[in-house]
């Protein structure tokens, strides 16, 4: 009967904690959100806080009631059972029966909350990152609410359980325990234990709290701000400039909801950073086509953004959002011009117009827009909507990159590289926009600054600093680095010789149908180097690169074919590679076709010549 109703007692527990998230679940919520009644959350926490004391006082309760009588040695207390148990292992097994009684009973809760808590806080997590995630923030908000008055009291019972626990360890003497304990462990142990449950309390409350508060700080006004926002796309628009005058949430809201334009953007950005509310796309949308419709050009930009995006609950609809990014742009907001010129080029939502796409991305780009600046230039430098022409390229180019847009910074270094664009030839100052590129991770300028000290133009020639510069363009997938990296370990200048990372580096850049990875990969397999012989499948990566037209792929396939080497012999086959290999420059091509001529009939040559140009018809 006893066990009987110490099983409902911690069952009706279970129930009360529940029962407890129900309150203070929402008024976690209302508390940290400076727009809501703090006097409701108030109370309402309090509710739930009563409701964990007495969820761990009938869990208490329960086990007690639970305990079996027989085993009056024990202590009394059904919580000192496991704080007992832990300095007298020996005890666990003499006394099992209680033991496994009080651990089930108050660990397994212990351990539950614990589990919730990190679920809640991961989801919680997810949600920052992924708006989608957002909707879930109610239920999130409850099972915190369940866990933080459930960990308070539970705490307070184990520092209890604890210290009693230690008081029976060192004067009560088991009957007699099974592993007696020297009296020296139970201190080290106790405190051990003490420190252990302190610290994971102490970390986990943090992780609460971090999360709940959005790592904020109350500022003057009662407004809570976010030390760091997240969730903002990178070309939203921000007009905090028009609305100079600090005010609370619950200021902007009251102004929103009377229609203030300025008000209602404000009330978007709010929602979509998480600023001192929870995180919620659906809503920061609402808010912005609501500016929107009353003309605020920021808000018609973010509005066009979402529909191009579908996000917010906004289905994705190009159409609307360059509709949207028209009417920011009519007013003159420079990232909408981009936009919209960026949907007139791509023919997004609206008929593809490269002339005026170029005409509303210059409008952007007057303005000082570097990702405007920069197209613009991409687009002279095609005549794609403009006429050709690489001086204006570089001069937007220019432009873009004194604001640090490394695409731009990459393409300055090209012309000075090249002396064109109306830049003078000049290696050092190609290096200096190389280095200013690459050192934003840019992999193309990584690779080019790695040839400049590869071949000391610009720069003192060093071996291991063009290692770097090509390890760095090659981790973030580059061939051509790839390609580069493997010839450093194939030689061994700036590296160790390694035959075999040189082919894993060729291996990587051949798989991207890199050429040069593929013509160097078949020099391995031709000589055996850094991998096993094999002239078959030099031969294959030989026509790999022959295809798509390098001239080192052809002439070594064409020798192949020359001397039966992986490929059935075939002289008129090999002529026609090799021919092919010399219309392009390669020099040891043309000695080729001079040695060869004693050896090949005028028919042969003839029939190799007209292999030739039915490939070059068939090449892209």
């Amino acid at each position: 009967m006893r066990k009987t109703g110490g099983v409902i007692s911690i069952l009706a527990a279970y129930g009360i904690l529940a029962l407890s998230g129900v309150f203070a679940g929402p008024s976690a919520a209302m508390l940290f959100n400076p727009a809501r009644s703090t006097k409701i959350s108030f109370g309402l926490l309090f509710l739930g806080l009563l409701g964990g004391a007495a969820g761990a006082a009938l869990i208490a309760l329960g086990v007690k009631l639970c305990r079996r009588e027989d085993e009056a040695a024990l202590p009394v207390s059904p919580w000192s059972v496991i704080g007992f148990g832990l300095f007298y292992p020996g005890a666990a097994q003499a006394y099992a029966g209680r033991w496994l009684w009080a651990a089930f009973f108050l660990l397994l809760p212990w351990a539950i909350i614990n589990v919730c808590l990190v679920a809640a806080v991961a989801v919680g997590v997810i949600a920052r990152f992924l708006p989608f995630f957002s909707s879930v923030t109610p239920l999130l908000t409850g099972i915190m609410g369940i866990c933080m008055p459930s960990k308070l009291f539970y705490f307070i019972l184990w520092a209890a359980s604890l210290a009693e626990g230690y008081r029976w360890a060192i004067q009560i003497e088991p009957n007699p325990p099974p592993a007696p304990m020297p009296r020296w462990r139970a201190p080290v142990i106790g405190l051990g234990a003490v420190i252990y449950s302190f610290i994971f309390l102490l970390l986990m409350q943090a992780v609460f709290v971090g999360y709940t508060l959005r790592v904020g700080v109350f500022l003057k006004g009662g407004k809570l701000e976010s030390a760091k926002a997240s969730g903002k796309p990178a070309e939203q628009a921000d007009s905090s400039s028009r609305d100079d005058k600090p005010r609370t949430t619950e200021e902007y809201r009251k102004a929103a909801e009377q229609g203030d334009a300025a008000a209602q953007f404000k009330m978007g950005q709010i929602y979509l950073r998480g600023e001192g509310v929870l995180q919620d796309m659906s809503l920061a949308a609402g808010w912005y086509l609501k500016a929107a419709q009353q003309g605020h050009p920021e808000a018609q930009f973010n509005a066009g953004l979402l529909c191009a995006k579908g996000q917010g609950g906004i289905p994705k609809d190009d159409a609307k959002a360059a509709e949207w990014y028209l009417k920011s742009a009519t007013q003159g907001l420079a990232v909408a011009q981009y936009e919209l010129g960026r949907a007139l080029l791509r023919g997004a939502g609206v008929p593809p117009d490269k002339s005026a796409a170029a005409g509303w991305i210059r409008k952007a780009a007057e303005q000082g827009n570097a990702r405007a600046e920069f197209d613009l230039g991409q687009m002279y430098s095609r005549g794609d909507g403009v006429p050709g022409d690489l001086g204006q390229a570089g001069s937007w180019w220019l432009k873009a990159a004194e604001q640090g847009h490394s695409g731009a910074q990459f393409n300055i270094g090209l012309l000075y590289a090249k002396g064109q664009g109306g830049m003078p030839k000049d290696d050092a100052r190609a290096v200096a926009f190389y280095r200013k590129a690459a050192e934003q991770g840019f992999a193309n300028a990584e690779y080019s600054l790695g040839i400049m000290y590869d071949k000391g133009r610009g720069v003192a020639q060093d071996y291991a600093e063009a290692f770097k510069w090509y390890a760095k363009a090659a981790g973030k997938g580059d061939s051509d680095a790839q390609t580069s990296l493997g010839i450093m370990y194939q030689k061994g200048l700036g590296v160790q010789k390694n035959d075999a990372q040189a082919v894993e580096f060729f291996r990587k850049a051949a798989e991207q149908e890199d050429a040069g990875g593929q013509v160097n990969l078949g020099l391995c397999y031709a000589d055996g180097r850094g991998v096993r012989k094999s002239l078959v499948t030099a031969a294959k990566f030989y026509r790999e690169a022959a295809e798509q037209g390098d001239m080192a792929g052809m002439h070594n396939l064409g020798a192949a074919y020359i001397y039966g080497r992986g490929v059935k012999k075939d002289v008129v086959e090999g002529y026609k590679w090799i021919y092919l290999a010399a219309q392009k420059g390669e020099p040891n091509s043309r000695q080729a076709l001079i040695d060869l001529a004693p050896y090949i009939q005028p028919r042969q040559v003839s029939e190799a010549k007209r292999r030739a140009a039915a490939f070059q018809k068939e090449a892209p």
